[in-house]
């Protein structure tokens, strides 16, 4: 339960530490960062599945479930430019999928230029 819209997400327990220990804790950065490095692991597996090819096929799904956890990462680092552009490559793929080739391609190339 990583993602901020599950219910009692890590996001919520990290919201409770934060306001009993503050923001510049530790205990609270260690949490903070262990949750971000999750989501960018999960999101990264995505991108990973993608690049093998034809040998591990995937669905729209696969790449919504990455661009979620790429979105939450930024809610913790909304400066990280990588970050931002992966959720966007994922976001595209969504759109191939759903033959929005125009879309697609839009936000494609956005992701290239933040890369």
């Amino acid at each position: 339960r990583i993602l901020p819209t599950a219910p009692d997400s890590a996001f919520e327990w990290l919201r409770r530490l934060r306001l009993r220990l503050g923001p510049a804790s530790f205990d609270y950065l260690s949490l903070e960062n262990e949750l971000y490095v999750s989501l960018l692991d999960r999101g990264q597996a995505v991108l990973l599945r993608y690049l093998r090819g034809e040998r591990e096929p995937q669905q729209s799904s696969d790449f919504e479930d990455g661009a979620q956890h790429f979105e939450a990462a930024q809610q913790i680092a909304p400066y990280a430019w990588a970050v931002q552009s992966r959720e966007l490559f994922c976001r595209g793929r969504v759109l191939i999928f759903h033959r929005r080739y125009a879309e697609a391609v839009t936000v494609l190339e956005r992701a290239a230029r933040l890369d």
